[in-house]
């Protein structure tokens, strides 16, 4: 049995494409089109929660003030409002995962190896295709492990973190509360804070401090778009 998946995401490049899609088919003046769509990307990745229900919240009444897109109004509330947290990109902090290129490309391989690029399979097909695919997966595991492993480009990365935060001045570094600490960028004039969470059991930790990504968040530009 495998475990019990902990996150559900959904693909930001399918997202992206049946919004563009549906607001073809849409009246209304290009400038507003260009408008809407401008906001769904601003959206989409606005790493902030608090900013991103504000800004959801004033997209929705502008698209409330056009009556060419109530219809797309009904849309995007009916399919994504009550499902943010599954795409917004402020909601998916601590998964350490590219929906996009994941994704996409085990949909190659389902679609091309496995399916042999067919259309139309009957869902039991379906079926016992998905589950020859996760046994082919759990075989490339096992000899992966087998042979010694291979060194995660997540471990890799949170290594190469661990090394650049050791040579921070630690004057620049300071308690806020118990969880909470203010450290100042080494190369801009500005501070970041650090917010400790409830440990996790992810496998991908740090060699050194025995920790995982999911431990500690902070608000610079490096956690936010490439953790």
């Amino acid at each position: 049995m495998w475990p019990i998946p902990q996150h559900r995401l959904l693909c930001k490049w399918h997202i992206d494409n049946k919004r563009r899609k549906n607001l073809k088919k849409n009246s209304g003046s290009q400038n507003v089109k260009a408008y809407v769509y401008t906001t769904l990307r601003v959206l989409l990745e606005e790493p902030n929660e608090t900013q991103f229900e504000e800004l959801l919240t004033s997209f929705l009444c502008k698209l409330e003030e056009e009556p060419a897109l109530h219809n797309f109004k009904t849309y995007f509330e009916r399919t994504y409002v009550h499902r943010r947290k599954l795409w917004a990109t402020c909601y998916r902090h601590q998964v350490m995962l590219n929906t996009n290129m994941v994704l996409e490309a085990f949909n190659k391989t389902l679609k091309h190896v496995y399916l042999k690029g067919k259309k139309n399979q009957r869902l039991d097909v379906l079926l016992w295709h998905l589950l020859k695919s996760l046994i082919g997966k759990n075989f490339e595991r096992l000899i992966k492990l087998f042979n010694g492993g291979k060194v995660n480009h997540y471990v890799n990365a949170i290594n190469s973190r661990h090394r650049a935060a050791a040579q921070i001045n630690i004057s620049g570094i300071h308690q806020v509360s118990e969880i909470t600490w203010s450290v100042t960028s080494e190369t801009l004039d500005q501070n970041y804070l650090v917010k400790k969470h409830e440990p996790c059991s992810c496998k991908i930790i740090c060699v050194a401090c025995k920790v995982c990504i999911h431990l500690f968040s902070c608000t610079c530009y490096d956690y936010t778009i490439k953790k």
